[in-house]
């Protein structure tokens, strides 16, 4: 029985037929044959679609397995076959690329059709793109190399004139089609209903709506840079103008005007209801003003990402022209076009064209310190660092599937450093600062503003410094000359140094008055004894040669005497609420370890001035001898008895001997045991005496049982539960110590303890190299 063609055959069937009818220049047929694959792909799509059990969209073509990938995937690899072949006939007729341009349209469901989830319609967007690519790679197929008798030796790349002509035509509608998508906003997601709705079903449609909008932000944003990368002037003119003008073409309302930190205002209030949205937005707005309706406030949200994205844009394609990625210097001249607004529509912005000012450039890269933990998948911050991270790695070189390289691309937005330092130093102003530090010395007083709080400011303050590094540095300008023009200021370097020390000394100087008024959190104070005083009743391994130790706690307030362990140079900006340093990595693990330590050192110091019965022996420890000679006293000792040796000296001696350095006789018992690493390094068991090496004088050895400690107890200090108590003791308005204090009793076997005096092993002939001599 013949089995039925799958819905990817399908797909590729009707693909096949509209690729014959763009190799045979038939546009009719051409038309039918992509009206009946559109169809098919949207019948798949409606199918498919469904509803998750939290009650988001979803799709079935999303599910991919071991063996296959996401079908919807599959389905959309189609569409590059028609636009490559169309490309190739754009000299003879543009029709198919002119109707494959509105593919994206097409598949695009509208309101009253089934519900695409954002998967799917990022992939319809991802259309574009692909478009672009196969556009570039024919254009690159037809350029010639030209270098003009009257000028100097350049090389420049230039397409024929009828592929230029067929190609100039066709530019604008490419483009065109490419807004269109914008237009349908709208018509997908409800915008435009004449019936008036209430807030929060107009938050919910401009909440839905906004993956589809970012995702058409980005892409715009990734065709310029196609564009730039292949050198293209005329296309990366059109998509910069595209990108420029992105906002005007959903038509929203005016920006919430009354917002007085509108760089504070970020995608993620997207995830809240409009309640709290509000509530958020009027947090940022000034005294008096009114609440903001839902079209406004998402205005401001749109209209910041957009300004995001032309920053991130112009900074990665100035990143270009910096490294010497290109031959000319597209990279550095679009990211000026960018900067400057050109190609927008001078009507509805009065700015269109003029030089930025280094006060707004500089709030507008420190915006992105401020969006978010950028290693949180879920962040604006992340969304960003992807953004530059995927429109650079149409950088990247070439290699051999399987070797191991070095990337040649970036990692985030933290890669653009030398750019943004460009882009500040050509707007430098003659005299002054642009009003920059006095703005951030406000924002410091209010730091509550930022969506992070000092987390926030500090990133700015890093940032900051971060920039002085390079700029001091010996970093050259050269490379990015378009972006200054000819309002090039001499002395701009030791003018933005001085700018940027300014400002970064304002910030730091605003934190550290905040720090020295804050006080110390006492949530931080018990974090820190609570980790301490559970440390210490889990028993350390310090004492690695004691064994069988029972860790006693004893409710009550005890009679001991307090004992008192310091911690030192401890920064007051770790012991305050919120944070106002990083802590360093595992901070209270470290502090409570390093307690636990020094309580088990004063166990070692009982240990150390309980009485000893000395006992000399002229044999050393790696005599065979000296094991046989102190059989009498491990009588005495008890169980499980263990030898105290100098590291240096007979732990040395013993260690060439046990690794086999050296022959030793059959009665000798010698074996290995599992002991975990602690002050004590154990070398082994010889003759079933545990031997450690200590750092103690050589010739002194001592013999006592492992169980000779019994227990350590600990009672409460001025309160019955707490055993450790805690307190920052101050050194400075900035600096201090921990002072932790706690009651310890050690309990002793009646054992004794040997001190076996042994004559030095430098000074004796090893009675084991005599065997092996």
């Amino acid at each position: 029985m013949r089995e039925l063609p799958t819905p990817d055959q399908i797909l590729e069937e009707l693909a096949d037929k509209a690729a014959a009818a763009i190799e045979r220049l038939a546009p009719v047929a051409f038309d039918a044959a992509w009206d009946e694959m559109v169809r098919y792909h949207r019948f798949l799509l409606a199918i498919n679609a469904t509803h998750g059990p939290d009650g988001r969209t979803f799709n079935y073509s999303e599910i991919q397995g071991k063996d296959w990938q996401p079908p919807h995937r599959v389905w959309i690899r189609q569409y590059g076959r028609l636009f490559e072949r169309a490309a190739d006939r754009i000299p003879d007729d543009t029709h198919f690329i002119r109707k494959l341009a509105y593919a994206p349209l097409s598949l695009l469901s509208t309101r009253d059709g089934p519900k695409l989830s954002t998967n799917i319609i990022n992939s319809i967007l991802d259309l574009g793109p692909m478009m672009m690519h196969r556009i570039e790679a024919w254009k690159t197929k037809r350029t010639t190399i030209e270098t003009s008798a009257m000028e100097p030796a350049r090389p420049r790349l230039r397409l024929a004139g009828s592929d230029a002509k067929a190609y100039s035509s066709v530019l604008p509608d490419l483009i065109g089609a490419w807004e269109s998508l914008l237009h349908s906003a709208s018509a997908i997601y409800g915008w435009r209903d004449e019936k008036r709705q209430e807030s929060q079903s107009r938050w919910n449609e401009f909440r839905a709506s906004w993956p589809f909008l970012w995702q058409h932000l980005k892409n715009t944003a990734y065709c310029l840079a196609v564009a730039v990368w292949n050198e293209d002037d005329e296309g990366a003119r059109y998509f910069q103008e595209a990108l420029v003008r992105w906002p005007e073409s959903l038509r929203l309302r005016h920006p919430y005007s009354e917002l007085r930190h509108r760089r504070h205002l970020f995608p993620n209030i997207l995830h809240r209801e409009w309640t709290d949205a509000k509530a958020a937005a009027r947090s940022l707005a000034y005294e008096h003003a009114s609440d903001p309706q839902a079209d406004e406030l998402f205005a401001t949200i749109v209209r910041n990402a957009h300004q995001d994205v032309i920053m991130l844009s112009a900074a990665l394609l100035l990143s270009w022209s910096i490294n010497n990625k290109q031959a000319s210097d597209i990279g550095a001249r679009t990211a000026r076009a960018l900067l400057d607004r050109k190609g927008g529509n001078e009507h509805r912005d009065a700015s269109i064209g003029e030089r930025p000012h280094l006060h707004s450039l500089f709030l507008d890269v420190a915006r992105f310190d401020a969006a978010g933990e950028r290693y949180d998948e879920a962040s604006y911050a992340n969304e960003l660092d992807r953004l530059v991270t995927t429109m650079d790695n149409m950088t990247e070189r070439r290699v051999v599937p399987g070797r191991v390289f070095t990337p040649s691309t970036i990692n985030g937005r933290e890669d653009l450093t030398s750019s943004f330092l460009v882009i500040l130093a050509s707007s430098v102003p003659a005299k002054g600062d642009d009003g920059l530090v006095g703005r951030l010395r406000q924002l410091a007083a209010d730091v509550g503003i930022l969506p992070r709080g000092d987390r926030s400011l500090r990133a700015i303050s890093n940032e900051i410094g971060t920039l002085l590094s390079v700029l001091r540095s010996e970093f050259s300008f050269d490379a990015a000359k378009p972006l200054f023009g000819s309002t090039e200021n001499p002395d701009f370097r030791k003018r933005l140094d001085e700018i940027l020390e300014n400002a970064r000394l304002a910030i730091e100087n605003v934190r550290t008055d905040l720090l020295k008024s804050l006080p110390i959190s006492a949530e931080v104070i018990e974090e820190l004894r609570s980790a301490a005083q559970a440390r210490l009743l889990e028993g350390g391994t310090l004492l690695n040669f004691f064994q069988g130790v029972k860790i006693v706690q004893h409710h009550g307030v005890g009679t001991d005497p307090i004992a008192f362990v310091a911690i030192g140079d401890i920064s007051k900006a770790h012991m305050v609420r919120p944070p106002m340093e990083t802590p360093p990595v595992n901070f209270v693990e470290f502090l409570a370890s390093s307690f636990q330590d020094k309580a088990e050192m004063r166990v070692w110091g009982a240990f150390v001035n309980r009485p000893r019965v000395r006992v000399e022996l002229d044999l050393a420890v790696e005599n065979q001898a000296f094991w046989t000679a102190i059989k009498p006293y491990l009588l005495q000792t008890g169980a499980k008895p263990v030898l105290l040796v100098s590291r240096s000296a007979e732990g040395r001696a013993l260690q060439r001997f046990v690794w086999g350095h050296g022959a030793k006789p059959d009665a000798l018992g010698i074996t290995r045991k599992d002991f975990v690493e602690g002050a004590a390094s154990y070398i082994a068991t010889i003759e079933g005496v545990d031997v450690f090496g200590v750092d103690m004088p050589a010739g002194t050895a001592w013999l006592f049982s492992g169980e000779l400690l019994q227990q350590v107890s600990y009672s409460g200090v001025r309160t019955s539960d707490h055993c450790v108590d805690l307190e920052y003791i101050a050194s400075d308005d900035l600096n201090g110590s921990l002072r932790l204090s706690y009651r310890q009793k050690s309990t002793w076997a009646e054992t004794p303890i040997f001190e076996v005096i042994t004559p030095d092993p430098d000074d004796l002939d090893n009675d084991f190299d005599k065997n092996r001599r």
